[in-house]
């Protein structure tokens, strides 16, 4: 009984792989649920079984578990403290869901892993035909679900519904490659990463082609010495995310710091403004941070944000920075940007130690870049993928001594 129980849930854990990047194309946030149900489950069947679910790197353990309390604790000081309070629990549900789900995808077989590794790669092309249907035929399937025109974006910024789930497929295209390595070689796994990378830039995800570029790098040199590669992005991340803060308001003032970048695109130029309300705000609670979630309910937040033509470049701050860790420590202060170093040196490390570290690594780094110029870090869909991206490389590096490290 129990080994049908453990097979069925196998079974929906391989349709739930199938179905993220899909639904990364069409409704990411059905990311988050997909992956709290399949962690219940995983709880409430492997749990009985596995009495190593629970068994992973404490490295990643503990400095999350301390994020989570200290999101708590910010309700204290926080000026919206029931928004402070909610953020704190939601943060605390989706990063608990998302461990059970890859703690669940770790107790699986060999034989289960491997049908969730099928799975994912046919879900992965499908979001991948999604998207380049959307481009070829100028968005009939968005125009029909969501009445989202095509045309009127396309010479500016571009099908913008489409950006979210090419970043999904961005970081999943990483294992993605692994399997395809194996089962058809190195032709099939470049030409999955050379159609992504071209979609990207196809639905002007800068972002995105940035990402994939600087993994492809950060994977080619890892071929060399893996460890070395760790370490040094270990360190660079380190000093940037510390650093980052004081770097930006040396710059001047919002509207200083915008003109400098005016040879820069809008877009662009409103992201960078967003970072410099956001810097000065972080100057004047550096070590608490003004609370968790204090990104949406910030004074000035809502403000425009004018060049010196008197262009509206947007708001402020919309919600969040942008920027994963800005928002840490402008929520959470010099705290929320320790553990956000501890847990970035500890991936790297962990990356480093795996048969496939040069994609192992890719990944990471193509995440963190996405994740510090494109969304807000407490988003429970973006959490959703994280965790699941992570599951999915794991997943590919069975049969490693280093895997008993997670």
């Amino acid at each position: 009984m129990m080994s049908t129980s453990v097979g069925a849930v196998a079974i929906v854990l391989a349709l739930v792989a199938g179905l993220v990047p899909v639904a990364g194309v069409f409704l990411p946030k059905a990311i988050a649920p997909l992956i709290i149900c399949s962690a219940i489950l995983c709880t409430f069947t492997l749990g009985v079984r596995d009495r190593d679910l629970l068994h992973m790197s404490r490295a990643i353990v503990i400095p999350l578990t301390v994020l989570c309390i200290w999101a708590l604790v910010s309700s204290i000081w926080a000026n919206e403290q029931a928004s402070a309070f909610t953020g704190a629990l939601h943060l605390t549900g989706n990063l608990f869901a998302g461990f059970l789900f890859f703690a669940g995808v770790r107790a699986l077989d060999a034989e289960q892993q491997a049908r969730i590794s099928g799975f994912l790669t046919v879900g992965w092309f499908a979001g991948l035909a999604v998207i380049a249907i959307e481009i070829i035929f100028r968005g009939p399937i968005f125009l029909a679900l969501y009445n989202a025109q095509f045309e009127i974006m396309a010479d500016t910024v571009g099908p913008f519904w489409l950006k979210t789930g090419t970043a999904v497929l961005i970081i999943l295209v990483w294992p993605v490659m692994i399997a395809l390595r194996r089962s058809w070689g190195i032709a099939a796994a470049a030409a999955a990463f050379i159609a992504v990378l071209i979609l990207a830039y196809q639905v002007k995800y800068l972002a995105g082609v940035g990402a994939l570029a600087l993994g492809a790098v950060i994977a080619g040199l890892a071929y060399l010495s893996a460890r070395r590669v760790a370490m040094i992005i270990a360190v660079i991340g380190v000093v940037v995310s510390l650093a980052a803060p004081s770097v930006i308001v040396q710059f001047g003032t919002i509207q200083e710091t915008i003109t400098r970048f005016d040879f820069l695109p809008n877009a662009a130029r409103h992201r960078i403004g967003i970072w410099s309300f956001t810097a000065a705000r972080i100057a004047e609670h550096p070590l608490l941070g003004w609370g968790m979630n204090a990104s949406k309910e910030m004074a000035g937040g809502r403000d425009a944000l004018l060049d010196a033509n008197g262009i509206n470049l947007g708001q402020s701050l919309p919600l969040h920075p942008h920027n994963a860790v800005l928002q840490l420590w402008l929520e959470l202060g010099v705290v929320g940007a320790a553990v956000y170093c501890i847990v970035l040196v500890a991936l790297a490390s962990l990356a480093a130690r795996v048969p496939n570290a040069p994609l192992a690594l890719g990944q990471f780094v193509s995440a963190l870049v996405i994740a510090n110029v494109s969304y807000g870090i407490w988003q429970a869909w973006w959490i959703a993928t994280l965790w699941f991206a992570v599951a999915m490389s794991v997943l590919h590096q069975r049969g490693s001594a280093a895997d008993s490290r997670w």
